[in-house]
């Protein structure tokens, strides 16, 4: 690119989980590349880094609050005449119904689907009908995962921790069998189902042992759960660097209600790692057949002793690292992304994925 450098505002829903992860990423990738960037969301002055610049946007918890969500509107307002961004990109449906309640038709990508906790029947409808529309009111709305329904372009955000993992899939695992739980410690990311089948596992396999990785709100009742079932499990709360515990696991459990493509799946993948998970849609699409798709209890217990055949783990371990090679490209996602917001002259490389 030749000239200025373009400017570039990126707002989110949230800076927490994998929408948080991925709105840094995004800031990251373009600040490397000598754009100038901004982000704003809930709490982003007190964490953004490495150039890029911060505010907070109060993005209401839900969209149907109407009085938060015209205050978040005029604060986004006044931030796009302050900062005059060439390019405005939003991360989640809460912040896209600001920037449009705020006159501005940004870029969009939708990284979840379901029912929010709490919301109800009607809601879900609203929603859904939302999402619908959203695509006819934007620049480009791009999901990360194939959706049935609206105009959304399919576009595979990698995880950012895809470089640092890249030799992993070579390197030996623990001698006794290990399992990683990765999420959120909240009601919908159900850890309670880990530690309630590590505890069936124990009888079976008496070496065999878990960890849960991550932090939030369900951490004392997970706690008391585990001192009741006996199950040899052991919480490790945030976790910065994952690169050791996905070298050591046999396996990655995952049991959300709802989600599209969280990133522990394509990291654990990447590495090499099989992957037990709920029947999400989105990662049914990802994984296809490299992984197991259970949550009742006694179907998760028999998950995980197959894995705990070191020739059925290793075997399972080289589909997944095959099929996450085949669908992601880290490299391609800057160009990607720059052909979409028209500021490149190569062929566009969105595709949907079959």
């Amino acid at each position: 690119m030749t000239g200025r450098p373009r400017s570039l505002l990126v707002l989110a829903d949230s800076l927490e989980g994998g929408m948080g992860a991925a709105a840094f990423s995004h800031c990251r990738l373009f600040a490397q590349s000598g754009w100038n960037v901004s982000l704003a969301a809930p709490g982003a002055r007190a964490q953004v880094t490495d150039g890029i610049r911060g505010f907070d946007l109060a993005v209401p918890e839900s969209a149907f609050r109407f009085r938060p969500m015209l205050g978040a509107a005029g604060q986004a307002r006044r931030l796009l005449r302050q900062l005059k961004p060439d390019v405005v990109h939003v991360h989640g449906m809460r912040t896209l119904a600001v920037l449009l309640a705020a006159g501005h038709r940004p870029f969009v990508t939708l990284h979840g689907g379901g029912r929010n906790p709490g919301q109800t029947s009607l809601g879900t409808r609203i929603r859904e009908r939302s999402r619908d529309l959203a695509p006819l009111l934007v620049r480009g709305a791009f999901s990360v995962v194939p959706l049935e329904r609206g105009r959304w372009t399919t576009m595979l955000l990698p995880s950012p921790r895809l470089v640092e993992l890249e030799d992993v899939a070579m390197e030996a695992v623990a001698t006794d069998p290990l399992f990683i739980f990765v999420a959120r410690l909240a009601p919908p990311k159900r850890p309670d189902v880990f530690v309630d089948a590590m505890a069936s596992l124990k009888g079976r396999v008496p070496n065999a042992h878990g960890v849960v990785l991550g932090e939030g709100p369900g951490r004392a009742a997970l706690e008391a759960r585990i001192r009741a079932t006996g199950a040899p499990v052991r919480l490790m709360g945030q976790v910065k660097d994952m690169t050791p515990w996905y070298r050591q696991a046999w396996g990655v459990c995952l049991f959300s209600d709802f989600e599209a493509l969280p990133f522990v799946v394509q990291e654990s993948m990447w590495a090499g790692r099989p992957v037990i998970t709920s029947n999400l849609p989105g990662v049914e699409w990802f994984a296809a057949n490299t992984a197991r798709y259970v949550r009742e209890p006694g179907a998760v217990v028999e998950a995980l002793y197959e894995l705990c055949d070191p020739t059925v783990r290793e075997s399972r371990g080289r589909a997944a690292t095959l099929r996450a090679r085949s669908m992601l490209a880290p490299d391609r996602l800057y160009q990607t992304l720059v052909d979409a917001y028209g500021a490149g002259g190569q062929e566009r490389h969105i595709q949907e994925h079959p």
